[in-house]
């Protein structure tokens, strides 16, 4: 008799443990990953609503255009889900990141004009997806319990690929035409091509940049004096 009180303790305890546990808005609860997704939408609609009015290159308003409509449809489907599973979202550390990268993101493109607008714009919306892939793969998506709101992250991961894509694109596009702001340490813009498909992000340059010219260094923060602000 002992032994089963002992066992049944055991399992009770064991139980408790999972319910705080999973409670505890720091593990990465679905509320609290509900408050991810619906940051990052929230980020990318102010900041497409901002390049819509701003930018002066067509490919890049156009782009801007794009993740406005395409998240705010993500932020009404997701909605839709919450309310239909019982999720509130709970702000957590990932989703207050989020938010202040997003605040950051806006103040700095407020600052910006002309084709140094479209460069910050397109540099900052490579940096924002990639930020939030990795969120996905690394917290959110192996977080998850919901089978449904697992199916809209697996969803949502396939169009955040496919939104840093396009990004890469629209920024090579801009080329050394986007040349023509200052940044914030004091030099000029490069302006130079992406480094095969990676966004120029302060990686590892793949290739020349800046006319065919070496940097001098594995930033992109050469003889020029530039350096690279990138939020991952």
């Amino acid at each position: 008799m002992l032994r089963k009180i002992i066992a049944a303790l055991a399992v009770a305890t064991s139980l408790l443990l999972v319910v705080c546990k999973n409670a505890d808005p720091d593990v990465g609860s679905d509320n609290n990953i509900a408050a991810s997704l619906k940051a990052a939408n929230a980020g990318e609609i102010q900041a497409g609503m901002l390049a819509q009015s701003q930018a002066t290159d067509a490919n890049v308003k156009t782009f801007a255009g794009r993740m406005v409509t395409e998240h705010a449809a993500a932020q009404q489907r997701q909605s839709a889900l919450f309310a239909r599973l019982g999720i509130t979202p709970l702000d957590d550390a990932n989703s207050q990141q989020l938010k202040t990268d997003a605040q950051a993101m806006l103040e700095m493109l407020r600052m910006r004009s002309g084709s140094a607008f479209d460069l910050s714009y397109m540099d900052d919306q490579i940096a924002m997806h990639q930020s939030v892939l990795a969120l996905l793969d690394g917290k959110l998506i192996p977080a998850v319990t919901h089978d449904e709101l697992r199916a809209e992250l697996t969803m949502t991961r396939s169009a955040v690929a496919l939104h840093l894509q396009s990004a890469r694109a629209v920024r090579a596009m801009l080329g050394a035409d986007a040349d023509g702001g200052v940044k914030e340490d004091g030099g000029q813009t490069d302006g130079g091509q992406t480094d095969g498909g990676r966004g120029d992000l302060g990686e590892t340059d793949g290739g020349p940049i800046d006319g065919g010219k070496n940097d001098g260094g594995p930033r992109d923060g050469g003889p020029d004096g530039d350096t690279v602000h990138r939020r991952l």
